[in-house]
């Protein structure tokens, strides 16, 4: 058979791919996933320079270079001159995981079965090293706030125009009519030699004109239907791309225990099913963000810092804001298991950080008892929340909040819903209507056989 002929920039690139493989194969480079994930990796770019020389070369070069800035950072012997170099060259250039997360994500585009395998297996080995900013591109995949601008928004407002078109076509038609029935009396009286001569005024064009014509308005209609043709297709390739981004998304989910990356994915992911939420065409992509969302995001198992507790407070504001503006019953219960979710970080981050706090000497036999939750300052500011998002359920009638964010915070969290005690004592009996206050006596009721 034919061998293949390769240049000699790619040949070069072969050759080094080929040296970096047998060195990763011979000693392992921080952990055994990330060197077989580089493996992974190296090997499907080496596949490329055969089909796609070019884009195989960019793609190698970056794929070396975060590979190599991987190593230096796992090699721990560097003076102090190469530490402060890398230190500032770090601040100016993004992370490796980051160039590297760009890469998986346009190989990610491309419709291949192949290569949505080599991305999973490659994205599965460099979880431990995901950054925020690395899970934030793929995010901005999902989130419609960063990408307004999608087929999706475009084909809608194709969709309004062309309806718009067509009421003007109809006014038109509409208004030659009545032209018409105005006319008629006027017609009716005509003699038969008047209709002569109107129809002696109306001579046919010139057949070779209205044949350009003909072939002129063909060829919009031809282009109008290519470019209608070219946007569906692109959303179905724009519905894929987020199919599999939900897959990575997925993975970080079982993977990680890291309270930052997943309080990350809430919001974006939560945006998404109230998107595509009603669109049939996106069915599939609404029926796998929403079992993500319920079954693996608000269920998932984390580790806290301290310092998760200003974001993740942050956090539930933004929920209990998305509450109360929810349009629906789906999208406040939706909201109202990320708020849950979200309580358990605050609650753990909390505690954390009370513990790094160390105690004076005057202090320290109060600290040595234990404290309730409520007491600290960042809870009292969840009870306060709670309660402002409860008098506005049971007192403003054109709400949208539903009771189930107060079932649930009774249920999942008793310590926090008995302090709404006081207020919903206060304000049941003049509850806007009758379904609030049964609503509030139920409330009542549960709280106190939770003190029981």
């Amino acid at each position: 058979g034919a061998e293949l002929s390769l240049s000699a920039d790619a040949q070069a690139a072969m050759d080094t791919m080929w040296k970096t493989v047998e060195k990763l194969r011979k000693k392992k480079l921080v952990s055994s996933s990330e060197c077989t994930a580089f493996q992974c990796l190296f090997l499907h770019a080496g596949l490329l320079l055969l089909s796609e020389p070019e884009q195989a070369l960019d793609l190698l070069k970056e794929i070396q270079e975060c590979h190599q800035r991987l190593s230096a950072r796992g090699t721990r012997q560097k003076s102090k001159r190469v530490r402060a170099a890398a230190t500032e060259e770090s601040e100016e250039e993004p992370e490796w995981v980051e160039v590297l997360m760009d890469v998986l994500l346009g190989l990610l585009w491309r419709p291949s079965r192949l290569l949505r395998n080599v991305v999973e297996h490659v994205f599965r080995g460099l979880i431990s090293r995901l950054t925020p900013a690395a899970l934030d591109l793929l995010l901005a995949v999902i989130d419609p706030k960063k990408n307004a601008g999608d087929v999706y928004d475009e084909e809608e407002q194709e969709e309004e125009e062309d309806e718009m078109d067509v009421d003007e076509e109809e006014d038109s038609d509409d208004s030659d009519d009545s032209g018409d029935s105005d006319g008629s009396n006027d017609k009716v009286g005509l003699e038969k030699g008047d209709d002569d001569d109107d129809s002696g005024d109306e001579m046919p064009e010139n057949p070779e004109e209205m044949a350009r014509v003909d072939s002129a308005l063909a060829a919009v209609f031809k282009e109008r239907a290519e470019v209608k043709r070219r946007r569906r297709e692109d959303k179905l390739n724009m519905l894929h791309f987020k199919l599999r981004a939900l897959g990575l998304l997925e993975a970080v989910v079982q993977r990680s225990e890291n309270a930052t990356l997943l309080m990350r994915i809430v919001e974006p992911l939560l945006a998404l099913v109230n998107k595509v939420s009603g669109d049939r065409q996106a069915a599939p992509l609404h029926e796998k963000a929403t079992a993500l969302f319920k079954q693996r995001v608000c269920k998932a198992r984390f580790v806290v810092q301290p310092s998760d507790l200003a974001p993740s407070m942050q956090l539930l504001e933004s929920l209990l804001r998305m509450a109360r503006s929810s349009p629906t019953l789906v999208a406040c219960t939706l909201c109202t298991h990320a708020s849950m979710f979200v309580l358990r970080a605050v609650k753990k981050s909390a505690v954390a950080m009370a513990a790094t706090e160390k105690p004076t000497k005057r202090k320290r036999t109060e600290v040595e008892t234990p404290v309730s939750l409520p007491e600290f300052a960042s809870l009292q500011r969840v009870v306060e929340l709670f309660r402002s998002a409860l008098e506005e359920f049971l007192q403003k009638r054109s709400t949208r909040l539903h009771p189930i964010l107060f079932i649930e915070l009774i249920a999942r969290h008793p310590d926090l819903g008995k302090h709404l005690v006081p207020d919903l004592e206060r304000l049941q009996p003049i509850a806007v209507n009758k379904y609030r206050r049964k609503q509030a006596s139920l409330m009542l009721s549960t709280l106190s056989k939770e003190k029981k």
